[in-house]
């Protein structure tokens, strides 16, 4: 099985006044594989704005009602694995 290494060193996410920045390689890759595969093809939902994410200097949202990500003027929609990956990365940081 062929393994990339992430392009970035870091995301900073941004949620309910909170700024954490994920810097563990594994984390960083399972969040990027999600943002940056994702096909952003879908017409803005009226959902609010509950995750800021900042890769590569690109800024992505996380609309949890709608479960997509907006980039831009466009979203994809997210799977509830790939919402709670994120999450889930969210949770364990909160705890260090």
């Amino acid at each position: 099985m062929k393994y990339e290494l992430p392009k970035s060193n870091g995301i900073k996410i941004e949620y309910e006044g909170h700024t954490v920045i994920v810097t563990d390689i594994k984390d960083i890759g399972l969040i990027e594989n999600i943002l940056l595969n994702s096909k952003y093809d879908r017409e803005l939902c009226d959902g609010i704005n509950t995750h800021k994410i900042t890769l590569n200097n690109e800024v992505y949202y996380i609309k949890e009602s709608c479960k997509e990500i907006q980039k831009g003027n466009k979203q994809s929609k997210i799977t509830e694995d790939d919402f709670n990956t994120i999450i889930n990365i969210l949770e364990k940081l909160a705890t260090i």
